[in-house]
């Protein structure tokens, strides 16, 4: 599993505020008026706004997943919270047809309730064990943006905030975040292509919306189409990352 040691910081981190019952302070205004949108941010300024985000901790995340393998398309739907530095959060995945999963991952592995909010709970290995364990994690990879370039300011729930697009290329890394499987991702494998990102940037230099998009005609497995939406609100609140209780959870069975 992954980064134990910064899974521990951030339980006891959480602990504590919970304890206390408030809200950690989010960095000042860069310019002292809420809502400016900088008119022509540079790429150290996006990339500030990558570490300026995670710097906040924690938020409320809404999440919108369609995938296309062949000839099947899966399409999710997600909310709950996530702790940003680490990639760690609690979400509920609701299905097109209605069916509901909830994920919980805090540097422990992956906890899944099948049958929100009452169901047993299965024990993973990691949150990499499940498509859908890895999207908690927004921010990943873009440090690393190419053929940046700033657009419009756009509405984004209704906030204000600069569009900015780029690309990834296509990576284990980069397809591990499009909500496919682990067989899927090793199928494609090295196919060429580039994963395309939009992400947002309000008036406060947080980013508040990540678009990934990826579109491949021609792979082993297929026509490969996958595009994640992620809007993140409400940072630096208070977050319970606590595994389920263990009367409720169940090894799986390839847990060794």
């Amino acid at each position: 599993m992954r980064r134990p040691g910064r899974a521990v910081a951030l339980l006891l981190v959480l602990a504590a505020l919970t304890a206390c019952g408030t809200k950690a302070a989010e960095p000042a205004e860069p310019s002292g008026q809420p809502g400016l949108i900088e008119p022509t941010p540079s790429a150290d300024g996006f990339i500030a706004a990558v570490m300026r985000t995670r710097g906040l901790g924690t938020a409320e995340a809404t999440f919108d997943v369609t995938t296309t393998v062949g000839d099947t398309t899966r399409d999710l739907t997600g909310s709950g919270a996530i702790g940003l530095p680490q990639g760690y959060g609690d979400i509920t995945w609701v299905a097109g047809d209605g069916t509901a999963t909830r994920e919980l991952s805090n540097g422990k592995g992956l906890f899944v309730q099948s049958s929100p909010p009452g169901g047993m709970w299965t024990h993973l290995d990691s949150e990499d064990d499940t498509p859908t364990g890895r999207l908690a994690e927004p921010l990943r990879l873009l440090g690393g943006l190419q053929g940046w370039a700033a657009k419009d300011v756009e509405d984004v729930d209704d906030r204000r905030a600069r569009r900015i697009v780029g690309t990834l290329p296509v990576t284990s890394d980069s397809l591990n975040l499009m909500g496919l499987s682990n067989d899927d991702v090793e199928a494609i494998g090295s196919v060429p292509g580039t994963v395309d990102i939009s992400a947002w940037i309000d008036g406060r230099g947080r980013i508040i919306r990540v678009d990934r998009t990826v579109d491949l005609p021609e792979t082993p497995i297929g026509p490969v189409y996958a595009h994640t939406s992620t809007v993140l609100d409400d940072f630096s609140t208070t977050i319970d990352l606590n595994p389920p209780s263990s009367s409720l959870v169940s090894e799986a069975a390839s847990s060794s």
